[in-house]
């Protein structure tokens, strides 16, 4: 198979960035090797051009390793000196606001200088600005008084965190500012390229808003320019993710090529030089790019969409693929840490799949209908081809998608025949709405008249695709490793597919010449790989005896309970030996819009590789326990809900109940002297509320009629509390209950009422969990119940500060291990007599 120069050394670079990015070499010999990779690859073009192609790979791994490594040596976390403290920030809007879930505004921001008792001190850092003040537009300096922290965001074993995600993009500090500390700065040195696009952008944005209802202008306006200050219903935003078309409400490189393939046949019309064509197209471009934000999918159909209309214009052929290439080692080079950006990974390899494996599915897909096929006219046979690109594009992304959303969408391959072709007709219809809204309010009134039953269809599509039963599930993600891995079996897919049966008949049978020639343009130029089916067989054969020899050999029966990083609530994932699972509550947030169990607790399971709960455990009916709990019941399989019975009336609980019916879920009823075997070397006992406890108003009595849980296996319990207080903690101590246990769960976050001195002297833990948010507004933990737990010499670990904490026992010693000390870091207890 002939190898192309430029994309082999695009992927080499990129894996030297990833490489680097990931810690996996040094800095300093990056330089030598590059030069030495250099030396040998000149030397090998005269004296041995067969070693010319991997030395030009070996220079490009160590080139994008060294380029990924000096641009993180050139942006030191200058902010560091300065967290934790009330400071003022000088500094300027770089981006469009996001408008989040508790209602405040996130923008990226670059400060310029920091004041802080008095003093001024010039930086030049990234930072994050959270405020209640309203919407600030791009390019705005400003002067925000607040407390300077570093990022952190959730931190649970194998998910990506706030703070790892955004490090790479060196965004290491967050301000939070009240909009009576924040004031604007006029200030005169805005490009003036980006003041046209903003303001621009800001006109086109009003005629949608002054001629439709506020849903469908944010609608419109998402699907045209990529903007979510004005965010869509949450119902619809909900749809399209489902549906695996939430891509059509960013901004892409579609708007952009769309927009360039539409001025070529118009400027041809005006009989302009040809260079003038470029410039013309590279404008169009900058200006759209500029307005929707510059995201790296604007850049690389950009940079294509330029460089072919340049191809064009000068009558040379282009290759696709070498095109898509340049533009990724064009904005590789120029900003190394884009390639741990999601949009820069799903953007490409959309591309790269409708580039690579169009052609290949397209021959492996069943026969066209012949009585449709032969009333089609000859030119418009080839829009067959939709089929297999979508198919394509999704196959190339699921791997990204599943990798940090868990999830995979396979109606998508459905949603998008119809969303695109519509979607594609609302950014043509929205365009043309909004530059007439510039002349006109009536023309661009009429023209969204002509938008709005598109966007009825396009929602119709959404919604009726994402109630498709098994078009959208949650998975367990692949890690770094299993994506690549993956890529490089989908890049194998097209030659697997010669060597298997030569060019198949299928799709394709029955073409005409200038359909197959439009099959054949996505083919990249190979020949026929030798036949070595034998050696594939047997390569085949060891790795079917390989897995299953690791499948089948004994493993070591460990318990492993996960206290998972929510937040301010409270979630605890106890695994057993044989696979069995019992989440004890799910955290969440007091606002339903911020999606907790969504967006962190699904996650933080399928992390650990639970994709079925058999027991769900609801202590008591508070949002931080519950409801995350409701979004596990209808989006994983579920064995049973197990609640104590009292206050089902409740709020939160009446979601989490109505949750279930409407899963089937089995709702089961728990009390003091209720016990089950999770598997047969794990029980589990209910010690509280008792049989017959009333039930009373307020928050302190649900409190206290939370679920009290012991978990034995071998030598080693647990003992899980909910949020009980000193009252319920003196009755089980009075009542005998078997409260001694090596693991507690501290109660009620840390509360100063929980967790007593007679109480801990009872359970007498080795190890103690407390679940808390950072920064929390309760100001837990308390001191005192953290100065009582330390007292006693016990390992304290808290969620705010750790991140998720993980348990694992065979029943005589414990291994414990934090999410945010890395994976080298463990510590072992040994397992005391119980009884003693």
């Amino acid at each position: 198979m002939r190898l192309q120069p430029l994309p082999l050394f695009t992927v080499a670079f990129a894996a030297g960035v990833a490489l680097s990015g990931a810690g996996l070499s040094p800095p300093r010999p990056l330089l030598g090797a590059a030069a030495a990779a250099g030396f040998v690859a000149l030397a090998a073009l005269r004296a041995a051009p067969r070693l010319a192609l991997p030395a030009l790979g070996a220079l490009a791994l160590a080139a994008g390793a060294f380029a990924e490594a000096n641009d993180r040596a050139g942006h030191p976390n200058v902010l560091a000196a300065w967290a934790h403290h009330r400071v003022t920030l000088v500094g300027q809007v770089l981006q469009e606001p996001r408008a989040t879930c508790t209602g405040s505004w996130l923008y990226r921001a670059r400060a310029a200088e920091v004041r802080h008792r008095g003093e001024a001190t010039a930086v030049d850092a990234l930072f994050l600005l959270r405020t209640d003040a309203g919407p600030l537009a791009p390019g705005t300096w400003f002067e925000a008084s607040g407390f300077l922290r570093p990022i952190r965001g959730f931190a649970n074993f194998g998910a990506t965190s706030n703070e790892r995600y955004l490090a790479p993009q060196h965004l290491h500090a967050q301000l939070y500012a009240r909009s009576a500390f924040l004031r604007p700065i006029p200030r005169a040195d805005v490009r003036w390229d980006r003041r046209l696009a903003w303001r621009l952008r800001e006109r086109l944005l009003a005629a949608h808003h002054a001629a439709l209802a506020p849903d469908d202008a944010a609608l419109l306006n998402s699907l045209v320019f990529g903007t979510r200050a004005a965010a869509v219903p949450e119902a619809l935003e909900r749809d399209f993710r489902d549906a695996g078309i939430t891509h059509l409400l960013v901004a892409s490189g579609a708007q952009v090529s769309l927009i360039v393939l539409a001025l070529l046949p118009m400027l041809r019309w005006l009989w302009l030089p040809r260079w003038l064509y470029v410039g013309i197209a590279f404008a169009a471009a900058w200006l759209y790019g500029l307005m929707a934000g510059g995201g790296p999918s604007i850049l690389r159909a950009g940079a294509m969409s330029v460089a072919l209309t340049a191809g064009l214009v000068l009558g040379r052929k282009s290759d696709p693929l070498s095109l898509l290439s340049l533009a990724a080692l064009g904005i590789l080079a120029l900003d190394p840490p884009a390639l741990f950006d999601i949009g820069f990974q799903l953007s490409f390899a959309a591309v790269w799949g409708l580039l690579h494996l169009t052609s290949p599915i397209a021959k492996l897909l069943p026969p066209r209908p012949r009585w449709i096929w032969q009333r089609l006219p000859e030119r418009h046979r080839r829009f067959w081809l939709v089929v297999p690109a979508s198919i394509a594009a999704q196959l190339a992304t699921a791997p990204v998608i599943a990798h940090w959303f868990c999830r995979a969408a396979p109606v998508g391959v459905l949603a998008n025949l119809a969303a695109v072709p519509l979607a594609g007709l609302l950014l043509a219809g929205g365009l043309a709405g909004a530059l007439a809204g510039l002349v006109s309010p009536a023309a661009a009134w009429a023209l969204d008249t002509v938008n709005l039953p598109l966007l009825a269809l396009l929602r119709a599509v959404a919604r009726g695709c994402a109630g498709i039963p098994g078009g959208h599930v949650w998975v367990v993600p692949p890690n770094g490793l299993q994506v690549a891995l993956c890529f490089g079996a989908l890049g194998l897919l097209p030659r697997l597919i010669r060597w298997l049966g030569g060019r198949v008949v299928g799709w394709t049978a029955g073409v005409s010449a200038a359909d197959d020639s439009a099959v054949r343009a996505l083919d990249s130029p190979t020949t026929r790989p030798p036949n070595h089916r034998a050696t594939a067989l047997a390569l085949s054969l060891v790795l079917a005896a390989t897995l299953a020899a690791w499948r089948m050999a004994p493993r070591q029966r460990v318990l492993r309970v996960t206290f998972l990083d929510v937040g301010h609530g409270d979630s605890a994932l106890v695994q057993a030996p044989s696979g069995a699972t019992l989440l004890v509550d799910g955290g969440g947030s007091e606002q339903e819009a911020c999606r907790l169990g969504e967006r962190v607790l699904l996650p933080a399971l399928l992390h650990r590789g639970a994709r079925r709960l058999d027991y769900v455990v609801a202590t008591h009916p508070h949002a931080d326990h519950t409801e995350g709990l409701a979004e596990a019941c209808r989006d994983l399989p579920v064995g049973a809900l197990v609640v104590s019975g009292l206050h089902a009336g409740a709020p939160d609980m009446a979601r989490l109940l109505d949750a279930a019916r409407r899963q089937s879920v089995p709702v089961l009823r728990a009390r003091a002297g209720t016990s089950w075997l999770l598997d047969p070397d794990t029980r589990i006992t209910v010690l509280s509320p008792p049989e017959g406890a009333p039930e009373r108003d307020g928050d302190d009595a649900e409190n206290e009629s939370s679920l009290v849980l012991r978990v034995d296996f071998g030598q080693v319990s647990f003992l899980l509390t909910g949020d009980i207080g000193a009252a319920t903690e003196e009755r089980l101590r009075a009542s005998g209950a078997p409260l001694r246990a090596m693991v507690l769960k501290v109660a009620h976050h840390g509360s100063g009422g929980s967790s007593s001195e007679a109480f801990l002297d009872a359970v007498a833990p080795r190890l103690a969990v407390i679940s808390v948010g950072q920064e929390s507004r309760y100001d837990l933990p308390h001191p005192a119940a953290v100065k009582r737990a330390l007292g006693r010499s016990v390992l304290l670990f808290r969620t705010d500060e750790d991140g998720a904490v993980e348990v694992r026992t065979d029943g005589n010693r414990l291994m414990v291990r934090a999410a945010r000390w890395g994976s080298g870091s463990v510590v072992a207890l040994r397992a005391r007599d119980e009884t003693d």
